[in-house]
């Protein structure tokens, strides 16, 4: 429905499958890459945010590397944490584990480019390392296609410097996230606030030993699993700056990495830069620099996380757009049932068609079993606050127990049963939740 084709990527699954732990690693990852009917493959995570129009990121791949003279078959980005020196992969691949190699981060999997001309080896083997990825210390499968690309002595590029982080500021007043940065920027943390990340910055490629350029990709790390409305998601950025940010690139200097703070207003991870010594951390107004981010991300969550009952094929779409019109017709009808009551003499008026002498004024609360207590509870504070209006609560018979309905009654609340009039409507249990009713209550 959304323009995304599916892809099998079965065939090229080890005997037996994959297991959910190694599904959870990544461990199809390169199979999509080799499988994908594209001669140049961006491979993204679902859980990344694009900033910018993909189609530019490609032109990383025609390139030179000043470092080896070659454009690069391949494209990763770097990760939060330094890679291991320990396990086998080194010893298998002929690599001294102690001045090799930089980059010394891992890469961060949510993103890699690849030109398959050029790597397709790297990508098979990449693959074939998935499988086993327990048995060479792998925890986690970010660093295949980089170690398959070492392997296969393909030239790739990962673009230096630590990834910068993007979240919010909360403190005592804000928990939700929505902190103020002082008027001028500050570059740091205003006093008796924590920062909040749970997306990393994937900037694009700077060739030539570059650090990266703009922002083009957000892998939502933590988001994904914390996202509320409430919050304003992506407003405020943290990253690494000082005099020895180079070394930092490279991921030399000790200690340099992410802490997870936990159940920060209820969000599960919460990742901050870890303070180096001679390395500063500074914070910057990212929704003032990326204006929009936090709503866009709003909208697109609104749809992708709605109901799968809502995306049908084109006939089930129009068979649901002739039931919501049918819906509204008997809503019309139900409005003229109504005015002819009012002025016929039905409600409160005369047989002769005149307007009432008086009108009348009442309130009106509708729900279900799980609204009952509520009520009561609305009903008392109304008469606390001296008022006298009758109150009605409108139901659906199915929905309330005799019990409950004397409960209302003895708070002076009248039950009223609205069963027939919403019964043409047909509505879902959803819908009901949602509100529906509600408009037949009014009438």
């Amino acid at each position: 429905a959304y323009n995304a084709t599916p892809l099998d990527v079965t065939p090229l699954a080890p005997a037996g499958g994959w297991s959910a732990t190694d599904l959870a690693r990544g461990a199809a990852r390169a199979a999509a890459v080799a499988l994908a009917p594209y001669d140049r493959v961006l491979l993204l995570d679902a859980d990344v945010v694009p900033l910018r129009d993909a189609t530019e990121l490609f032109s990383a791949l025609d390139r030179d590397d000043s470092s080896n003279g070659r454009s690069p078959a391949a494209v990763l980005w770097p990760g939060p944490r330094q890679r291991t020196r320990a396990g086998p992969l080194w010893a298998v691949f002929g690599l001294n584990a102690r001045t090799c190699c930089l980059p010394e981060l891992e890469t961060d999997a949510a993103a890699a480019l690849v030109d398959k001309r050029r790597a397709a080896v790297a990508v098979a083997l990449a693959a074939s390392l998935a499988a086993d990825a327990a048995e060479f210390y792998l925890s986690h499968t970010n660093d295949l296609l980089y170690w398959a690309l070492r392997a296969t002595s393909t030239p790739f590029h990962q673009p230096l410097g630590f990834p910068d982080l993007v979240g919010v500021l909360v403190n005592a007043f804000h928990t939700m996230g929505g902190a103020p940065l002082p008027p001028d920027g500050g570059g740091s943390l205003p006093r008796g606030s924590r920062f909040c990340g749970v997306a990393r910055v994937l900037r694009a490629p700077g060739i030539n030993g570059g650090t990266g350029g703009a922002p083009v990709l957000l892998h939502a790390t933590g988001l994904k699993h914390t996202f509320h409305l409430e919050s304003p998601a992506l407003a405020v950025g943290m990253a690494y700056a000082g005099p020895t940010s180079s070394d930092a690139g490279a991921g030399r200097v000790a200690g340099v990495g992410v802490t997870v703070t936990p159940t920060l207003f209820k969000m599960a991870q919460c990742a901050e830069l870890t303070a180096v010594t001679g390395l500063d951390v500074r914070v910057w107004d990212w929704e003032q620099e990326n204006p929009g981010n936090s709503d866009a991300y709003r909208v697109a969550h609104g749809v992708g996380f709605a109901s799968d009952q809502e995306y049908k094929s084109p006939a089930g779409r129009a068979a649901d757009l002739a039931g919501q019109r049918a819906k509204w017709q008997t809503y019309l009808a139900q409005v003229e049932d109504y005015d002819a009551k009012l002025h016929g003499g039905g409600i409160g008026g005369n047989s002769n068609g005149s307007a009432p002498p008086t009108t009348t004024r009442g309130v009106v609360m509708t729900g279900g079993k799980d609204s009952i207590n509520n009520a009561v509870m609305a009903a008392l504070f109304l008469r606390e606050v001296g008022c006298r209006l009758p109150i009605t609560f409108a139901h659906m018979r199915a929905q309330v127990t005799d019990v409950m309905l004397d409960k209302l009654r003895a708070f002076n609340i009248t039950p009223f049963d609205i069963s027939a009039a919403v019964q043409p409507f047909d509505w879902t249990e959803r819908e009901i939740i949602l509100g529906g009713p509600k408009a037949t209550a009014i009438l």
